[in-house]
């Protein structure tokens, strides 16, 4: 054999033990779920709004797409990011979550200033 068809053939070989194949999650598993974290988020009594944006609420999502949530915190709120991640990843923890956490009055003023983030979101599904 060829020396140049040879490395080839074990480049080949190192390679395959790398590949990870992935399927897409069924969006009805997702959106179930994610509708149990809103639950879960307004039994807190601190969260105004949940949304649920991006690919999976659009119905385009794919293998490698996350689950992306934005959430309004009530003004005074005493949970923050890394309660919610922390809370979320113990309820789903199969599902990879993009967090995106305002409180009340930023989001307000987002909204108001017409930021295209947030009519982004405002695409997606409202949970809360």
């Amino acid at each position: 054999m060829e020396p140049m068809l040879r490395r080839l053939f074990v480049l080949r070989d190192q390679s395959w033990s790398s590949v990870r194949v992935r399927w897409p999650r069924d969006r009805d598993e997702v959106l179930s779920l994610v509708k149990n974290l809103a639950d879960a988020a307004a039994m807190t009594g601190q969260v105004s709004q949940m949304w649920l944006f991006g690919s999976y609420a659009s119905g385009r999502n794919t293998a490698y797409s996350d689950v992306d949530l934005c959430v309004v915190l009530r003004i005074g709120s005493t949970i923050d990011y890394d309660w919610l991640l922390r809370r979320f990843g113990e309820m789903a923890p199969d599902l990879e979550l993009q967090l995106h956490v305002y409180d009340e009055e930023t989001f307000n003023r987002m909204q108001a200033s017409g930021s295209t983030f947030v009519r982004e979101v405002m695409k997606g599904i409202r949970l809360l």
